[in-house]
């Protein structure tokens, strides 16, 4: 009885599966259709950042994922609690759920993850395209970067390659926010904001 017990105690104490356990390698052959997004833009302005990908490969992607860094600064400062600030939010959809009202970010789908700046998008399969998108407002004048890259999974060490350039796939935005606020009216059903003509 006494030795049983140990046994599975000892085989309830082992150490923790890894979260990358089952994680693909390899290759992944991808081609980015476009990348879109204004280099120009005043504060309140609402923007969207697209990224347009498409597997070239004969394997389907696990779960493509695009890491995008600059959506927030951080400050000098050390004498407060986070020091990261919003250059750009994230629009959001309003909607209610069971009854209570939600607001789900305008990111892409189904993307939300633990890892700062990186939103996942499930599978992508052989010759399928998906445009990734991002609806944001510039809360932040001056000029900022915004670089990108992709990546087949969240964990492991399988690599998105870009067929054209045998590289990670990765670009960079420079926008110009300007501190001019935008030329916007009250549209006809009295709520909603819409540009000046």
């Amino acid at each position: 009885m006494g030795l049983l017990a140990a046994s599975l105690a000892a085989v309830g104490c082992g150490p923790p599966e890894r979260q990358d356990a089952e994680a693909p390698s390899g290759r992944f052959a991808v081609e980015v259709l476009g990348a879109r997004f204004p280099s120009q833009q005043r504060l309140a302005e609402r923007s969207r950042l697209e990224i347009v990908v498409r597997n070239v490969g004969s394997r389907t992607i696990p779960d493509l994922a695009a890491t995008v860094r600059g959506f927030q600064t951080r400050i000098a400062r050390t004498d407060v609690a986070d020091r990261r600030r919003p250059v750009f939010v994230f629009n959001a959809r309003h909607r209610r759920i069971g009854g209570e009202p939600e607001a789900q970010e305008l990111v892409p789908s189904g993307s939300q993850t633990a890892l700062t700046d990186t939103w996942s998008s499930g599978p992508l399969r052989p010759g399928a395209t998906r445009r990734l998108v991002w609806d944001v407002t510039a809360v932040q004048a001056g000029t900022f970067r915004l670089r990108w890259s992709l990546a087949p999974s969240l964990y492991g060490k399988a690599r998105a390659i870009d067929r054209r350039t045998g590289t990670t796939p990765r670009g960079e935005f420079v926008v110009r926010v300007s501190d001019r606020a935008p030329r916007v009216r009250v549209a006809d059903d009295g709520r909603s904001v819409v540009p000046a003509r």
